[in-house]
């Protein structure tokens, strides 16, 4: 036997365990992406999510050509996890014809562009930040927009890049360049969002009084306010934030306008939660006694409260006959996912009593989240334990805590997430 036949044998990968791999990433890509906006998902369960995704990322990149070529053929389904996959690869292999190939598809839906962007910021910033600085002065100004996303996902925009940026001749650069704003913490700016209220555009206004506020200035609520009113697509997000900014009393006088003009209902409740204000804990307990509306409002309970009414004394079941989202009838023209998966259902009599013997720890005038007043140490803590949705409120709220500090990125890999300043 010579020294020859003892080397190892580099055997070409398995194609069906490459399309495995390239099938796994896009399936968990798309299972993380839905978790990191879900109200029963945490860190710890976000992470693991993660680290399926890493590996069948790993085993791709292992597969080297194979694994390219099995994404490749993926792209013909035109699905944004197959998007993710096949940007990551290429981005991993810094590769011009191959990100030029995912980016054809990607520039054409914007849950395509979503995921070529969530691919960059899943790369770690000093692989990217070239290509991401050459996507920011292209002259193509969806790729502007697309590098611009990805420095803030990763919170690593200049000054001189915002500012530039927030000056770009086309609107929908200008419009994410706002949101980034807020992101990175960044009030020096505070001027050019003021103007931007002046503009015609209405994603454009809602984009600076949203950063406005989330910087720590009240005076763009009011902006927040008309576009919760005028029930357009920004309308929940900019209710939430008005809410957030408000003191109690302020917030409690606007809802209660809110309900009386028929604003929308699920915005209502929302509302309440993210005001905090336990004056609303009535109204949330006669909601959930509306099929519509219960599992909303018990989420809406919590956010203030605290209570998980996942414990068996207040977790209530779904009414008899009740079905929310698509159904197998083909007649049934309601083809919508039940917006409030996953949410328990709360027991009315139960949460009552309980609240009956817990109210004195609520006074009104003061804001809750999680059961507990604002505070520096509680939100850190709900940001390491809490779920996702819940998280999100807390990174909110302690940015308006600390104006001037980024906006803390809950849907980050879970692994940058680790230590929380």
């Amino acid at each position: 036997m010579d020294a020859y036949s003892l080397m190892p044998v580099k055997r070409p990968p398995i194609p069906k365990i490459v399309a495995q791999h390239a099938e796994g990433a896009a399936f968990q890509w798309l299972l993380r992406d839905a978790a990191a906006r879900s109200a029963n998902h945490n860190l710890v369960q976000l992470s693991r999510i993660d680290e399926r995704v890493s590996a069948h990322l790993g085993g791709l990149q292992i597969a080297s050509e194979a694994g390219w070529e099995a994404c490749e053929e993926g792209l013909a389904w035109e699905e944004a996890g197959e998007v993710f996959a096949a940007a990551y690869l290429a981005l991993s292999a810094a590769s011009g014809a191959r990100i030029d190939r995912v980016l054809e598809l990607a520039r054409t839906r914007e849950d395509l562009c979503r995921a070529f962007i969530s691919a960059l910021g899943w790369m770690e910033w000093n692989h990217i930040v070239g290509r991401v600085h050459d996507f920011m002065e292209s002259p193509d100004p969806q790729l502007r927009r697309i590098g611009l996303a990805a420095a803030a996902l990763h919170r690593r925009l200049t000054r001189a890049e915002l500012g530039t940026l927030l000056e770009d001749d086309h609107e929908m650069v200008r419009q994410r360049a706002m949101k980034a704003v807020g992101e990175m913490g960044e009030s020096t700016f505070l001027p050019q969002l003021r103007h931007a209220l002046l503009s015609k555009d209405e994603t454009e206004r809602f984009r600076a009084a949203w950063s406005g506020c989330l910087l720590g200035d009240p005076s763009f609520t009011g902006e927040l306010c008309r576009h919760a009113l005028i029930r357009g697509p920004h309308a929940e997000q900019a209710c939430l934030m008005a809410m957030r900014s408000m003191a109690c009393e302020d917030s409690f006088r606007w809802l209660a306008a809110f309900a009386k003009d028929s604003g929308d209902p699920r915005i209502l409740v929302k509302a309440m939660g993210a005001s905090g204000d336990p004056s609303h804990v009535p109204v949330l307990l006669e909601r959930m006694s509306d099929p519509a509306m219960a599992r909303l409002a018990g989420e809406s309970f919590t956010f203030i409260t605290g209570l998980d009414l996942t414990d068996a004394a207040v977790e209530g079941t779904a009414p008899d006959g009740f079905e929310a989202g698509p159904t197998d009838d083909p007649d049934d023209e309601n083809v919508g996912r039940d917006p409030d998966e996953g949410l328990p259902w709360p027991e009315p009599d139960g949460i009552a009593r309980w609240w009956n013997e817990h109210r004195i720890a609520f006074p009104s005038g003061s804001r809750y989240l999680l059961g507990k007043p604002l505070s520096r140490e509680s939100l850190r803590s709900i940001l390491q334990t809490a779920t996702q949705r819940q998280r999100s409120a807390a990174a909110f709220e302690l940015a308006l805590h600390e104006p001037g500090k980024a906006l803390f990125n809950v849907a980050a890999p879970a692994f940058r997430q680790s230590v929380i300043s």
